[in-house]
């Protein structure tokens, strides 16, 4: 399973402007890291106004703090 998040979308939107978070399964990124990684980047997209190749998902280390 994948995800991919787009903040402001709009037709014709390039791929560097979209997070995407793969291999998204049992032997891959378990189901808990990826919510918690997709909270991160929709709260961060929503605060920062963009995603893409800007928005780093730093969810491990705000995770930390």
């Amino acid at each position: 399973m994948g995800a991919y998040l787009t903040y402001n979308p709009f037709p014709g939107i390039t791929d560097n402007h979209r997070n995407c978070l793969s291999n998204i399964h049992a032997q891959g990124l378990s189901y808990a890291s990826a919510a918690q990684s997709c909270a991160y980047l929709i709260q961060e997209a929503l605060k920062q106004k963009l995603t893409g190749v800007v928005l780093k998902n730093n969810s491990t280390i705000a995770a930390l703090k």
